[in-house]
């Protein structure tokens, strides 16, 4: 299964989109600040497509998040909407189901890093339940958390509980005063830095005070460790530069061109359990 998620920061460019779509064989396309209308984008993407693209069952997400899916609309399931969250449950053919958290989080333009902090716990409990309502954790968050791997929010036990460590993800969970926490993987750490190829991260900002990362890593792929034997991070996770030829960069220092979006996508391409 090939995930693709960008926050497209209000691109109107439908075909542009389609084309990143198809030059990655994408089976499920999340959009956050979609500037293109659902429909204008679903025609791009189904334009001379043997295979074609459906729309997300709810269209209540339209201003926070758009999904398209190459899946028979039946294969699809709502589980939960939120305002910023977007919880499916898919059936792809002959492979495992899959629970799917698709989030656009809010901004640190607009809350404070407290407000993310005590935001997570909320969500990570939501995903738990979504877990238990589907019965297994074959479960992907993937969205613009606006919070780096390594903030609070994503890496602490009461938060989403992501790890940079496979193998302590394999242990599935953690006891904490009596409280069990389960674990999520977060592949996006080995992309962070000066990986060869790749960006130092999906979102650039200067900030002006004292401590600047410059570039973060507010695009994030988590993976339960019931997932995690169909996943190479070095292999499996992209950043995306080019959109069929088109740069989505631009400068000495491989910024993303703001003229387009201030992100960059990023692609998840996870091997599921086959069913028989």
């Amino acid at each position: 299964m090939r995930i693709l998620f960008w926050n497209t920061r209000r691109l109107a460019n439908s075909a542009l989109i389609a084309k990143l779509a198809h030059e990655h064989q994408t089976d499920v396309l999340i959009l956050a600040e979609p500037g293109a209308k659902l429909a204008e984008i679903l025609t791009e993407l189904n334009e001379g497509q043997e295979v074609q693209f459906v729309p997300d069952p709810s269209p209540g997400l339209s201003d926070r998040l758009q999904l398209f899916y190459r899946y028979r609309s039946e294969s699809i399931r709502l589980v939960r909407d939120e305002v910023d969250v977007a919880v499916r449950h898919l059936n792809p053919p002959a492979q495992a189901t899959l629970l799917l958290v698709a989030a656009h989080l809010p901004s640190k333009l607009y809350i404070t890093a407290e407000d993310q902090v005590l935001a997570a716990p909320p969500l990570a409990r939501m995903i738990e339940a979504a877990e238990d309502l589907v019965g297994h954790r074959r479960t992907i968050v993937i969205g613009d958390l606006n919070m780096n791997p390594f903030e609070a929010g994503v890496v602490g036990a009461g938060g989403l509980h992501a790890v940079m460590d496979r193998r302590i993800a394999l242990r599935m969970e953690r006891i904490l005063r009596d409280e069990r926490y389960r674990f999520f993987y977060n592949p996006m750490w080995t992309t962070m830095g000066d990986r060869e190829g790749s960006p130092p991260g999906t979102y650039f900002y200067p900030a002006g005070g004292a401590v600047s990362y410059y570039w973060n890593t507010f695009d994030q792929v988590l993976v339960r460790p019931d997932l995690l034997h169909g996943l190479e991070p070095q292999r499996d996770i992209q950043i995306i530069t080019k959109a069929n030829g088109t740069e989505l960069i631009r400068g000495r220092f491989g910024r993303p061109d703001k003229r387009i979006s201030d992100h960059l996508p990023i692609l998840l391409n996870l091997a599921l359990p086959e069913t028989s």
